[in-house]
């Protein structure tokens, strides 16, 4: 009797253990469902999302249910939307030229530089101005005028701009009893020398003039009769000239031989 209880014990145990084949399947099923199972658990950090990410999503989850139940809320949405720090920013490259600007380097080419050696001298850049006499002035016209002689007895109009003398001498100014010369070209810089007229040399700028015998008197000035006016002049200014001298229009003078041809300048 003993024996057949120990059987029945023994029996039941065998059916209650499960078996190694069973134990292996139930191992294998827990295995497949655990990441699912993590998954379904909420913890998105497991899953390698970055933390300011989940929080974006969770803000904008949150003003999406907002914009559901306000129109205006959903317009606050929209423009929310736009994440300034997802624009896109353009790299800068300070050593690359911009090609939808102008190169001004291209654009504003240097001016060609003016070589005086090669230009043609004018009549009076032949003498030193200090050997140049000033014997007549027209001034208060539209172009006035100066009239210069030379060692050599010719007298030379010149007016502002014309150049003059052996330094590089510019004719800046013509007043009504001096003229205004620049040495040293066109620069600032040069010196200024003022050669005046004298006394009893010929000024053309009396105020009782009017226009058209200002321009009468200046065509006198440049005709044959203008030229004999300025000999008899000269030859009343000249040292040790006489009245009888300078009365005698006749009288040959070598000192003064007449004006030079216009130069291609003032033609």
């Amino acid at each position: 009797m003993s024996r057949m209880i120990e059987l029945l014990n023994r029996s039941r145990r065998r059916a209650t253990r499960p078996s190694g084949r069973r134990l292996w399947i139930i191992a294998a099923l827990i295995a497949i469902s655990a990441p699912s199972m993590v998954a379904c658990g909420g913890d998105d950090t497991a899953s390698g999302v970055p933390p300011e990410l989940l929080e974006r999503r969770k803000k904008r989850a949150e003003r999406q249910k907002q914009a559901e139940d306000s129109p205006a809320a959903e317009a606050e949405l929209q423009v929310a939307a736009f994440d300034p720090a997802e624009e896109y920013q353009r790299p800068d490259y300070p050593v690359r030229r911009n090609p939808f600007q102008p190169d001004l380097d291209v654009l504003q080419p240097e001016p060609a530089a003016v070589d005086d050696s090669v230009r043609p001298l004018e009549p009076l850049e032949e003498f030193p101005l200090s050997s140049l006499n000033l014997v007549a002035v027209i001034s208060e016209t539209a172009v006035p005028r100066a009239m210069f002689v030379d060692p050599n007895g010719l007298g030379h109009f010149v007016k502002e701009g014309d150049r003059i003398g052996r330094n590089s001498g510019v004719v800046r100014v013509i007043r009504d009893n001096e003229v205004e010369i620049r040495e040293g070209g066109a620069d600032e810089s040069g010196a200024v020398v003022t050669v005046r007229l004298r006394d009893q040399q010929l000024r053309v700028a009396e105020s009782g003039l009017t226009p058209e015998e200002r321009e009468a008197l200046q065509r006198l000035l440049e005709s044959e009769e203008g030229r004999e006016a300025i000999e008899r002049s000269y030859r009343d200014m000249a040292p040790g000239a006489s009245a009888t001298e300078s009365a005698n229009e006749s009288a040959s003078d070598t000192r003064f031989p007449g004006l030079a041809p216009p130069s291609r300048r003032q033609q």
